[in-house]
Order: structure tokens, then C-alpha cells, then sequence
């Protein structure tokens, strides 16, 4: 049998709807009724119900609002449309919705009801038959993200199966049910995991959780995990952080990293707030941020380090989530600020030294110059010189050749690229000459180097 449920703002109508003909005839029973969208919601809140005929011009609530509400929290239900208005616009939104038929009020009587109702038992059945033969809502699950990259384990699989869990891809593992987290929780996270827990969901499937997570995962714990990155969200809380992080608005993303590069977001109170709310609001890819950090603690942090001998330096950032992001940025600007003050430079000159720096590693394979570096960050030549010799406390030509004897020995290890090309790739023409710097500086031939590093990793 089929249970229905009537909702009109006019009793008459509800009334006159049930009177009409024998409905059990047809399956169908009227097991209650509203006068509006308040009492519906109440009424499916305490019974089953597999079909509401529901008028659109209702006070408070109209029926296409009531549907969406329905929709929402109970998807089972079908809608059959009661309406004064043989209008397209109005049978198309119903449809839209999700209504399986429409009945025009002034048009319906004895004559017509039996055909009317034969054919809305037919869709009803066909929507229940197909519903039937859809793949199951998803029933909850607890799901791993490898933070680390593959490569530092030994063997692929090694710690997701001491979890027993199933690989989705390189990073995300599906947990088998029955394990208790908080007990995990540690351990988890010190063999470079995350955790999300979620709830079963009435809208999803698990191909569809499981094909967001791919996409938005990593965003989810970013944004939204807690510093043991374990996040447990509700059946509503996932579709409130899909909605919020499945639109893609890829070309403001791009105007706000570009506009990032400007970096007068460190330097200035007001600038950081704005640029704050943006990245909130746009939430982009976590490595975008993960590559700021490091680009900043890497290039820019130890190169203005590497003459103070009592210099504080800040610790390594951990880029797991936006909070412990925020916080190190803070840290990072604060001390750019100090650094400004104490060397009485102004915010413009400080935004020429970040800027230069990154030319440096950008352009590290050209024969590049100061007066070329000068130019490309707007400052005379001399007064670069200066002012960079000042902020990082070594003359240009030391730590242009420090830059690339640090790109020299990444490439040596990370690569089978023969000695010539890697000098080249770091700006030395002649590879005689890159190994002899090399040995002055470092203590060891490039090939000594490599063969070092390489059966240390072994």
C-alpha cells in the first residue's frame, strides 16, 4: 500500500481530493493531511510517507519551498503537484524538483480522477521500482589520507595495512569497519595519517562520497581538521562542506594567487585581514599554501639566516591545516616586520628583497646579474645592492652561488641527470668549474656527493 499525504491550505480541497474516488482502489491511502508546509514536516517527522500531492500557493510556505525542505530531509517522498495553473513554467519547476505528476484543481472531477490516479500510481511504482535497483545510500564510513608522500614508505602498502584498510587511490583508504579511533588516533598520525569519520548519508551514494573525497579531501582536512587531524562530520555537516567546497571558481583562484605575489599581505595589518577572508572564501588547493610556506622558510627565512650567528629561526612550518598555516604565516610576518624596523627599511624595499629572492630561484639557470635583478624589482642597481647586502647580511654574489650549490645538491640526489647538465640547469656553463666550486664549498666532489647521499637513502 501506498501512503499519501495531502497538503492544502483550503480544506475543502483536501477533502474533496480523498472524497473524489475509492484511492485504495489504486494502492493509494491517505493517511493524513496539512494546511500548510509547518504541519507537513511535522507529519513526515512522526510517519512514513511515500507520496504528497502538495498545492504550490500556500501561505508562509509555497509548495515548491516545502519540497525543497522534503527533499532535504526526507528523499524517499514523491510529489504529486496541485495547482490552479495550467502553466509550463510552473509543471516545468515541479518537474525540476522532482514531482512525478501535476493535477490542475479546476480541471479535476469524477470523470477524470480514475485516469488521473492510474497513472500516478504507474509513475509512482516505476520511481520505487528504480529506486529499488539504485546502488544503496552510503552507510558511514571511516576513510585514511596518507599526508606523506608515497616514497617514504618501503613498500607501498606497508602502514594502511596494519589498518586493514582498502586503497582507493595513492593518498585515501577506506578503514574496515568496527576500528576505534580515538584509541588510533595517535598512532595514526605519527605513521602520517588522517582520519575522517562520516556519518551514513540519505542523498549519497558511496561511489559519490568516495569520488568527492578524491577531489575534495584534501581540501575537507585542510580547512576543517582539528591538529590530530581527525574530523568526524554528521550526515549534514558533509553536505554543508560540499557545497562549500565543490564550486570551483578557478579564474578569482587565479587572480588571488597572482594577487598573493605581491606579498603586501605580510607586511601590512590591514592587507593581511583582506587577504585572510579571501582565502577562506575561496579555499584553494592546500599545496598552493604548502608551497608559499616553503617557498618562504626555504628562500627567504634561511637565506637571512645564514650570516647571524644568534639568529631565530622558525621552526620548519607544518602545513596540515589552515590553523597551524595561519599561525606560522603570523610568525613569519612578525618577524619580517621586526627585521624591517630594526634595519630601518621601508615596506617597499622589504617586498623588492622577497620578491628578489624568489627571482633568484626562479631564474637560478640563467647568468643572472644584479643590474638584471635591480630592474626586474624596480630599484637602481646601487641601491639594491645596499639595501640586499643589509636584509640578508651577505653581498649578492654569495648567496646567488649558495642558491644554486642548494639546487646542485637536491638535483644530485633526486635525479640521475649527469654532472655537465646539472651545472647547467644551475647557472655554470662550465661543468669544470661547477665541481671545483663545488668541492670548495661543500668539502666533496659532485659525484662524491651523490654517491654519499644515495646509500644514505638506501
Amino acid at each position: 500500500m501506498i501512503n499519501a499525504l495531502v497538503v492544502d491550505d483550503e480544506r475543502l480541497v483536501r477533502q474533496g481530493l480523498q472524497s473524489l474516488t475509492n484511492w485504495q482502489m489504486f494502492d493509494i491511502t491517505f493517511i493524513g493531511e496539512a494546511k500548510d508546509g509547518v504541519q507537513a514536516l511535522k507529519f513526515l517527522s512522526e510517519q512514513d510517507v511515500d507520496v504528497m500531492f502538495v498545492d504550490i500557493t500556500m501561505p508562509n510556505m509555497n509548495g515548491f519551498d516545502l519540497m525543497k525542505h522534503v527533499q532535504e530531509r526526507h528523499p524517499n517522498v514523491k510529489f504529486v503537484i496541485l495547482t490552479c495553473h495550467h502553466e509550463f513554467d510552473y509543471v516545468q519547476e515541479a518537474l525540476q524538483l522532482g514531482a512525478i505528476d501535476y493535477i490542475v484543481k479546476t480541471l479535476l472531477n469524477r470523470d477524470n480522477i480514475e485516469d488521473t490516479a492510474k497513472r500516478i500510481v504507474s509513475r509512482l511504482k516505476r520511481e520505487l521500482a528504480r529506486k529499488k535497483d539504485a546502488p544503496p545510500m552510503f552507510s558511514g564510513g571511516m576513510y585514511m589520507y596518507r599526508l606523506k608522500p608515497q616514497s617514504v614508505y618501503n613498500t607501498t602498502f606497508e602502514h594502511a595495512s596494519l589498518y586493514k584498510a582498502k586503497e582507493l587511490d595513492q593518498h585515501w583508504f577506506r578503514m574496515r569497519p568496527g576500528l576505534v579511533i580515538e584509541e588510533l588516533a595517535h598512532e595514526l598520525l605519527s605513521d602520517g595519517y588522517a582520519v575522517i569519520e562520516l556519518s551514513p548519508s540519505k542523498l549519497m551514494t558511496i561511489e559519490a562520497v568516495e569520488r568527492w573525497l578524491l577531489d575534495h579531501g584534501e581540501r575537507l582536512l585542510f580547512y576543517y581538521g582539528d591538529k590530530r587531524l581527525h574530523l568526524r562530520l554528521s550526515d549534514a555537516e558533509l553536505m554543508g562542506r560540499i557545497e562549500q567546497l565543490s564550486i570551483t571558481l578557478k579564474e578569482q583562484e587565479q587572480r588571488f594567487i597572482h594577487e598573493t605575489e605581491n606579498y603586501r599581505w605580510l607586511l601590512y595589518p590591514q592587507e593581511w585581514a583582506k587577504w585572510a577572508d579571501e582565502l577562506l572564501r575561496l579555499k584553494p588547493r592546500p599545496i598552493f599554501l604548502q608551497q608559499l610556506c616553503q617557498y618562504f622558510y626555504r628562500q627567504v627565512l634561511l637565506t637571512m639566516n645564514r650570516s647571524e650567528h644568534d639568529a631565530i629561526i622558525i621552526e620548519q612550518p607544518q602545513v596540515m591545516t589552515w590553523k597551524c598555516t595561519e599561525r606560522w604565516l603570523q610568525q613569519f610576518s612578525i618577524l619580517l616586520r621586526s627585521k624591517m624596523g630594526d634595519l630601518s627599511l621601508s615596506h617597499e624595499v622589504m617586498l623588492c628583497m622577497i620578491k628578489a629572492i624568489r627571482c633568484m630561484h626562479q631564474q637560478i639557470s640563467l647568468e643572472l646579474n644584479q643590474n638584471e635583478l635591480a630592474y626586474q624589482v624596480g630599484m637602481s642597481r646601487s641601491y639594491f645592492s645596499q639595501c640586499f647586502k643589509r636584509f640578508f647580511g651577505v653581498t649578492f654574489g654569495d648567496v646567488l652561488r649558495t642558491l644554486r650549490l642548494d639546487a646542485a645538491k637536491q638535483l644530485l640526489v633526486t635525479t640521475s641527470l649527469s654532472i655537465s647538465d646539472i651545472a647547467n640547469r644551475v647557472g655554470f656553463i662550465d661543468h669544470k668549474y661547477f665541481s671545483r666550486t663545488f668541492k670548495a664549498q661543500i668539502g666533496v666532489y659532485p659525484t662524491e656527493y651523490r654517491t654519499l647521499h644515495v646509500e644514505e637513502s638506501r
